[in-house]
């Protein structure tokens, strides 16, 4: 359980600083850009809040939604960088806590099935 309260809290700073960036997008893909990462971002907090509290099945699938919307973030945040809507230094900052929060997904994937085996 404590490692589902850890990466709930390392989510919730990551969608704080993302969030504090987005307004400084550049006009033209505030409406795309900003818009995707601000909403996945609301949307993997819920998905990692929901597995706390769901039965053990539905929790492995939650874990799984959230590890897409993962992806889904690292690739906006890439061409957000491309296009010149973020810096070099908020996208490492951003990069290395995302891969943070995916690799304790990843952990706590692993466990679940583990204990859906037994």
């Amino acid at each position: 359980m404590s490692h589902q309260f850890l990466i709930l809290t390392k989510a919730e700073k990551f969608v704080l600083q993302l969030m504090q960036n987005t307004p400084n997008m550049p006009k033209y893909y505030r409406q795309t850009f900003a818009y995707r990462l601000d909403t996945l971002c609301v949307d993997l907090l819920e998905k990692l809040s929901e597995a706390r509290y769901v039965v053990q099945k539905e929790r492995q699938e939650r874990l799984s939604e959230a590890d897409i919307m993962i992806a889904k973030i690292r690739i906006i945040l890439r061409l957000s960088y491309e296009l010149k809507c973020i810096s070099l230094g908020l996208l490492e900052e951003l990069s290395i806590q995302l891969n943070e929060i995916g690799k304790m997904l990843g952990a706590m994937k692993g466990t679940e099935k583990n204990e859906l085996k037994t």
